[in-house]
């Protein structure tokens, strides 16, 4: 996905939050959960996970009592590990500020509801390092100083299911990367990354 189109993406979905701001009043609150993070795409072979963490906070305004359309700010751990050999492996660590904007259409059936979320995400690269290691030798770098040229940007695509329990949320997602990790080659290697969150919301009166 181009900067362009992911652009375009973000401000029509601004659009329709400033139009669902006037109808309902907002919720906000915070967000946290842990990510099993790991490479995918043609070239991503012998590929392990990294598990990480996510943190930040949402707000969520409700076009009706079906559908909620929910931006958020995380910062969010991924990357991966990969196995050269029977002992040697490593792993690269990115982590990012990331935006995601997202539709929660809700299926309301009592004290309990499930609800389905989908929507784009775009995020700027905070940090970068790699490790290697074999047998007792490791070593670890940063990848500025290592010259790996790994893209300052990630857009994605989203999608999960999840329950509401009065104003406690809980949550499985996919973030399914479009944006390609190597910036200086044709490789075909993406973030792909299972998350567990959990959200507690706030309705601003």
């Amino acid at each position: 996905m181009s900067s362009r189109l992911g652009i375009m993406v973000l401000a029509g979905s601004l659009v329709a939050l400033s139009a669902a701001e006037g109808q309902r009043s907002p919720t906000v609150g915070p967000v946290v959960g842990v990510n099993f993070a790991t490479f995918g795409g043609a070239d991503a072979d012998n590929v392990g996970t990294r598990t990480g963490f996510l943190v930040g906070g949402f707000a969520a305004f409700g076009l009706s009592s079906r559908f909620t359309l929910e931006p958020s700010l995380l910062y969010t751990q991924k990357g991966g590990e990969a196995i050269f050999e029977e002992d040697a492996q490593g792993t690269l660590k990115l982590d990012y500020f990331q935006i995601p904007l997202l539709g929660r259409l809700r299926f309301p059936s009592g004290s309990v509801t499930p609800n389905f979320l989908f929507g784009p995400a775009m995020a700027f690269r905070t940090s970068c390092s790699a490790s290697a290691s074999q047998g007792p030798i490791e070593i670890n770098v940063d990848c500025d100083e290592a010259e790996f040229e790994i893209s300052s940007t990630d857009f994605s695509l989203i999608a999960g299911i999840g329950l509401e329990f009065s104003q406690f949320m809980v949550s499985l997602r996919y973030d399914y990367g479009l944006t390609a990790i190597p910036s200086a080659t044709s490789d075909d290697v993406f973030n792909r990354t299972w998350s567990l969150v959990a959200q507690y919301g706030f309705r601003l009166k």
